[in-house]
């Protein structure tokens, strides 16, 4: 566990994942309770800690009362559906968050689509990473959906959720119309190249997005809607597309179209 919090005495506390633990969330409660009675928590790393869902219930309880939290990392713990849940649905009235981290916690389509209902409720949440989640387009559908509207979230990593071409489609439409989303990664999706095609089509329009990545999706024959995407979005600056099915002639012709332009190409 890592937290840093601020008081006239107390800058850092660091307690590493291998010291502690809190199986189902056991002790979590007040342990964060005693910290919060003489310190202002501002972030807390709970990475690999074993709450499991329980574990994710005590986090709700704290993101619904607590004023100085920006920061919480909770990879690798477990949460389930109904960790997920819970941790979203504190999302709807909390104000502080800045970023939130939920990596590996196999929320799936349901803590997805608590999310995607947060996003429309919260207005601070500036990062979001739930890679790795099993999510699958229903969920990133929900997700989508919201950020349509959402005018904060800034960085959203959306890898290893099995969104295929549905949840490409989802995405495109969003991209199409969202003015505040600067980094978004779609790497290991199934998105093909139906999937990756839309999401091209959307970036012709979208002038906000910076960095994408679509790294091993199962794409072929993309290197014109990638070499259009180049020659009208001048705000792209970073683009990831290993791993997807392009030979050495189509992945000349788009370094050739990226050009001099600043920022990083992968292919």
């Amino acid at each position: 566990m890592r937290m840093i919090v601020e008081n006239a005495k107390l800058d850092t506390i660091v307690v590493k994942k291998s010291d502690i633990k809190f199986p189902n969330g056991a002790g979590l409660h007040d342990k964060l309770n005693c910290l919060n009675a003489c310190c202002k928590i501002i972030l807390l790393d709970l990475y690999l800690c074993d709450l499991r869902e329980s574990g994710g219930q005590v986090i709700a309880d704290v993101l619904r009362v607590n004023t100085t939290l920006t920061r919480i990392y909770l990879q690798h713990n477990k949460l389930g559906e109904g960790g997920g849940q819970a941790i979203a649905d504190a999302l709807c009235t909390n104000s502080t968050l800045l970023k939130l981290d939920l990596e590996w916690n196999n929320i799936r389509r349901v803590g997805g689509q608590a999310i995607g209902t947060a996003l429309r409720e919260n207005h601070t949440l500036t990062e979001l990473d739930i890679k790795h989640n099993g999510i699958g387009a229903d969920g990133i559908q929900v997700i989508a959906d919201a950020l349509c509207t959402n005018s904060t979230l800034q960085s959203l990593d959306l890898s290893s959720n099995n969104a295929e071409v549905v949840g490409a489609h989802a995405i495109a439409r969003m991209l199409r119309v969202n003015k505040t989303l600067r980094k978004l990664d779609l790497s290991v999706n199934k998105l093909e190249s139906k999937g990756v095609q839309k999401i091209a089509d959307a970036l012709c329009v979208n002038t906000t997005l910076q960095k994408i990545n679509l790294y091993f999706n199962d794409a072929v024959d993309i290197e014109q809607a990638i070499i259009e995407v180049l020659r009208v979005n001048s705000t792209l600056q970073s683009l990831d597309l290993r791993s997807n099915f392009l030979g050495s002639n189509q992945e000349n012709e788009i370094r050739k179209s990226w050009g001099n332009r600043k920022g990083t190409l992968h292919i």
